[in-house]
């Protein structure tokens, strides 16, 4: 069985709230989320990780990931190298807040501003992510790429890099949405050793905006995938909450962790 966290987003909470309430509902974790592309962030500060540490070790709770949101910003998108210094400056203070957090993922997405259209725009990307493989692997911190590309794509960006500091970050309802078959994709990650860890949600005519179980995904055949490779880390649930935020979250905890149950 896994172990499942909450993405801060779907439970709007942050700090030692956020990890308060997680542990409540049945979380075992929680993925914080730093949005922006502010150096002093407060999960970034002593004061800030602190509180976040004092409520993980009250409640029984841990921080398997960092969300960095800030690269789907024009300011930090490392697709354009005028912003490789401001990047690789903020990268580090993420590295060194996974570390003291215990968090052992740094999630770095793709979309927005940051997303990556063309093979160019993609080694610009591994161009300046290498400068830091050094030092996440130094820190036992791993930086996981969650974009818009097929695995094909994705793992010739790894290779590139050569490093395990460098993974992907999965999420099933984004590969449907963007027309890819969620459980191949994971069988080529899974493969090629690249799966850093898991999102869950679910749409429907949208990429989050379901309920588990309710949209496009068919949750059975991932879990299945994902047995074949043998992932065994997180499941981080990145799900919708159309109800009411604690309560839509418990029960697509209890969905997911059905899923492995059997």
């Amino acid at each position: 069985m896994p172990r499942f966290g909450a993405m801060q987003g779907i439970l709007r909470r942050s700090g030692g709230e956020l990890v308060k309430v997680a542990a409540r509902l049945g979380f075992d974790g929680v993925e914080l989320i730093v949005s922006g592309s502010d150096l002093n962030h407060p999960y970034f500060t002593e004061a800030g990780q602190q509180v976040v540490r004092d409520a993980c070790a009250t409640y029984g709770i841990e921080v398997p990931s960092l969300c960095l949101g800030g690269f789907n910003g024009a300011e930090l998108a490392l697709k354009n190298p005028q912003n490789h210094a401001r990047a690789i400056a903020f990268l580090r203070r993420a590295i060194a807040a996974a570390r003291t957090l215990g968090a052992p993922v740094l999630l770095i997405p793709f979309f927005g501003d940051g997303e990556l259209f063309t093979r160019a725009e993609q080694l610009t990307a591994a161009d300046a992510l290498r400068e830091l493989l050094a030092e996440a692997e130094a820190a036992g911190v791993t930086l996981a790429l969650e974009n818009t590309l097929r695995a094909a794509d994705n793992i010739m960006v790894l290779e590139r890099l050569g490093s395990s500091a460098a993974r992907i970050y999965f999420d099933v309802s984004n590969a449907m949405w963007w027309g890819m078959n969620a459980p191949d994709e994971i069988r080529a990650y899974g493969q090629a050793g690249v799966l850093s860890q898991v999102h869950f949600k679910d749409g429907k005519g949208d990429h989050s905006n379901a309920m588990l179980g309710e949209g496009h995904v068919d949750f059975p055949a991932c879990v299945a995938a994902l047995r074949e490779v043998g992932y065994d880390g997180w499941i981080v649930l990145e799900s919708a909450a159309p109800h009411d935020p604690d309560a839509d979250a418990s029960a697509n905890l209890a969905f997911a962790r059905g899923l492995f149950a059997t």
